[in-house]
This record gives structure tokens, C-alpha cells and sequence, in this order.
């Protein structure tokens, strides 16, 4: 967002499940395609071999702990000096680390649920011809990152 230069505060959060929900849509393509390491790296680290489990535990944490306005912290970068966006996205990589450590027990990913495999959602994939899909379909965003 922020290098986007959007910092409406009155949508900021809403603005960042937007993006949030476009990331995760691009690594569950990536994670059916087998073609980005760092996804499938931090897939294999997870230890839960439910990829429909870990996308939706992944965006609920995200949109229960993403802040409701835009940290104070970010607000002192200026969107036009590539330095700024530099430090502001080191300082956003450190919220993050914090956000999430705050948030994840370290049980998390240790219990069972039902749902697909990855072989088993890839294997259905080919199926339907591997196209690209879309895990979350968020309605009426259209205007918040227009």
C-alpha cells in the first residue's frame, strides 16, 4: 500500500485484505504450479500437508491482526523516494515478524482437519486443465485499490 502511495486511513485495512487476498492468490497458483521455491520452501516448513488449511488459517490471521489505520511508524515515509520505500518496507518486514510471532502458538499447524492433500488439489487441478484460480474471491473491492 504504501508504496502505492495509498495510505487512506479510512480503508487502510481494508485496502491491505485486498492485497493480502492477491498475494495469497498468486502463491496458491504457485504452490498447484510447483514453480516459486520460496513458496514452496515456506509450504514444506509449515509441516501440514493441507493447503486448503493453511491459506484460510493464513488469512485469517491477517485480516484478525492487520491493524485498523496505518502504523504511526510508516507514516513518516514519503511514497516518492526509493529510499523511503526501502526503510518503510524493512520497518513493515519487522512489523510483520512481530504481528505474526504475537499471533501464531507454536502448535498451530499441529492437529489434523480435513480437506486435500497438495498432490490431491494438484491432481484436481490437472484435472480441470490448470488454470489459474482464484483461492479467495472477496466481493465489493473493487473501488478500495481503484
Amino acid at each position: 500500500l504504501f508504496r502505492m502511495g495509498i495510505v487512506d486511513p479510512d480503508s487502510y485495512k481494508d485496502q491491505l485484505v485486498v492485497l493480502m487476498s492477491r498475494y495469497l492468490n498468486n502463491c496458491w497458483n504457485a504452490l498447484l504450479r510447483g514453480d516459486d521455491p520460496v513458496v514452496i520452501s515456506t509450504y514444506a516448513a509449515i509441516n501440514h500437508d493441507r493447503p486448503n488449511c493453511v491459506f484460510k488459517n493464513f488469512f485469517d490471521l491477517g485480516t484478525h491482526a492487520f491493524p485498523e489505520r496505518c502504523p504511526e511508524e510508516l507514516l513518516k515515509y514519503s511514497p516518492d523516494d526509493p529510499q523511503h520505500l526501502e526503510d518503510a518496507r524493512i520497518e513493515v518486514s519487522e512489523l510483520l515478524k512481530a504481528l505474526f510471532s504475537e499471533n501464531i502458538p507454536d502448535d498451530f499447524w499441529n492437529h489434523e482437519c480435513d480437506g486435500l492433500s497438495l498432490e490431491e488439489e494438484r491432481s484436481i487441478w490437472a484435472q480441470n486443465g490448470c488454470a489459474t484460480e482464484d483461492f479467495f474471491v472477496l466481493s465489493g473491492t473493487r473501488s478500495l485499490l481503484s
